[in-house]
């Protein structure tokens, strides 16, 4: 792992494993002092479908506000889980090019992603913009996977 970066890329989303995802980066943030760098990326491609009742731009509106309050619950958990400097952004475009644009940037040194979220199906065991991030990245990526309960046995 080269330590020339000193930025730790954290792309989210609203599903369960964000949670998981800030914990981890976290203490990895506290671990090697580096600095957090949460991204939430809209996709409008989602919102073309002619059958939505509303418009494009009101469509990603609403999930920019949403984005931003999750955002703000997001830094605020990291904030009590490390002193880390932590910094945030909003994006509109192709969830897969745009974290792998940022990912290769010269000051990031990991990427942080979740093996589930809203981009998985239910056909592969991590969602296929994990898939993409960790074939198309230049530094290390490390893929989080949701704790799934262990079945009970029944005698």
């Amino acid at each position: 792992m080269t330590t020339t970066g000193n930025v730790i890329l954290v792309p989210i989303d609203h599903s369960a494993i964000t949670s998981s995802l800030v914990t981890y980066a976290a203490k990895m943030a506290t671990a090697s002092h580096k600095t957090l760098y949460f991204i939430y990326v809209i996709d409008p491609s989602r919102y073309t479908s002619r059958f939505q009742s509303f418009d494009l731009q009101t469509q990603i509106d609403r999930e920019k506000a949403l984005a931003a309050y999750n955002l703000e619950n997001v830094v605020n958990e990291a904030h009590h889980l490390t002193r880390a400097p932590v910094i945030n952004s909003i994006i509109c475009g192709d969830p897969r090019r745009t974290i792998v644009r940022l990912s290769n940037l010269n000051n990031v040194i990991e990427t942080i992603i979740g093996a589930q979220g809203k981009d998985a199906d239910r056909y592969t065991r991590i969602g296929h913009v994990t898939r993409y991030v960790s074939s198309w990245s230049q530094h290390n990526v490390t893929i989080i996977k949701p704790n799934d309960p262990q079945p009970q046995r029944t005698p």
